[in-house]
Formats: structure tokens, sequence, C-alpha cells
């Protein structure tokens, strides 16, 4: 019963990890291209208020 539930699920969970892979590689363009630094800095001038 266990194997068939692992059998169900692989694809899905296969599906997930691919797309977490390409989430922490695409975050790291934006960090690597200095988005996240812009954004702080407007934050910290004042220029963009902060939500939360």
């Amino acid at each position: 019963m266990i194997k068939v539930k692992e059998l169900i699920r692989k694809p899905g969970r296969e599906a997930v990890d691919r797309q977490n892979v390409l989430e922490v590689f695409m975050g790291m363009e934006r960090f690597m291209a200095g988005i996240p630094q812009q954004e702080f800095m407007k934050i910290a001038t004042g220029q963009k208020k902060h939500k939360l």
C-alpha cells in the first residue's frame, strides 16, 4: 500500500522539486543583478514604503 502511494505521489514531487530548483536559480540571478539591494536602498531612503 505504501509503495502504491509513493508511485502516485512521485510525479508531483518531481515537479515541485524542479520548480524549487528553478526558483533558487532565478532568485540567485536577481541577487547577482543587485535588484534586492536596490529595493532595500529605496526603502532606506524613503522612496518606497515597506509593505508588511
